[in-house]
C-alpha cells in the first residue's frame, strides 16, 4: 500500500509529489505511482519524494525492487529509505544432463534502477536511515556438471563378459542473496 500526495506552489513555482510505502510490496515504479498521484512528466522542475517506512521491505519479484521510470530530465527525486530495498535474487542453474554441463544461474536484480540519465538538471538523492538496507539481488549459482556413465565389465570366468553402467549426476546451483553469489552445484562424482 502506498499513500500519495500532490503539493503545488512551493519552491518558486515548482510542484511536488509525495509517495509513502507503508506495507511490504514489490516491483515499485516511481513514475507510475507519481503519475497516479498527479505528477506531470511533461513539466520540468518538479520534485518527487518517496518514503519507505521502517519495517517495510520493497523487493523485486523478477528484476529490480525500485525503478525510477523515464522521469523528466529536470525532476528532483528523493528516496527516504527507513526499511529495506532488496533486488530480485537470481535463479539457480540447473543440474547438467547426461554428459552435459550444468545450466548457468541468472543474474540478480538491482535494488534501485535508474531508467534514464539524460543530462538534465534533475537530481537523485537517496537517504538511507540507520538500520535500513539497500541490497541488490545475488546471482544464482551455476549448475553442477552433468551425469556421466562409467562402464563396469565383469568376466564370469567362462569368457562371458557382462557390462553395465553406473550413472553419476551433478546437482543444481543455489540462489544467491543480498548481493552475494549463489553457490555452484556439485559436479558428478
Amino acid at each position: 500500500m502506498f499513500i500519495a500526495t500532490h503539493i503545488s506552489g512551493f519552491g518558486g513555482g515548482a510542484s511536488g509529489t509525495g509517495l509513502t510505502i507503508s506495507t511490504n510490496t514489490s516491483d515499485v515504479n516511481i513514475l507510475t505511482l507519481a503519475a497516479a498521484a498527479g505528477y506531470d512528466n511533461a513539466v520540468a522542475g518538479q520534485e518527487i519524494t518517496m518514503t519507505i517506512n521502517a519495517g517495510v521491505t520493497v523487493s523485486g519479484s523478477s528484476s529490480h525492487a525500485v525503478r525510477t521510470g523515464a522521469l523528466h530530465q529536470h525532476t528532483t527525486l528523493i528516496i527516504n529509505n527507513n526499511g529495506n530495498i532488496n533486488g530480485y535474487t537470481g535463479a539457480a542453474g540447473s543440474a547438467g544432463g547426461l554428459g552435459a554441463a550444468g545450466g548457468v544461474g541468472s543474474v540478480g536484480g538491482d535494488a534501485i534502477y535508474i531508467d534514464t540519465d539524460t543530462g538534465g538538471t534533475g537530481t537523485l538523492t537517496v537517504n538511507n536511515a540507520s538500520g535500513a538496507y539497500i541490497q541488490s539481488g545475488g546471482g544464482g549459482g551455476g549448475g553442477g556438471g552433468g551425469a556421466g556413465r562409467a562402464n563396469e565389465c565383469v568376466d564370469d570366468g567362462k569368457s562371458n563378459w557382462s557390462c553395465g553402467g553406473v550413472t553419476y549426476t551433478g546437482s543444481a546451483g543455489a540462489a544467491g542473496s543480498g548481493g552475494g553469489f549463489g553457490a555452484a552445484g556439485s559436479t558428478a562424482a
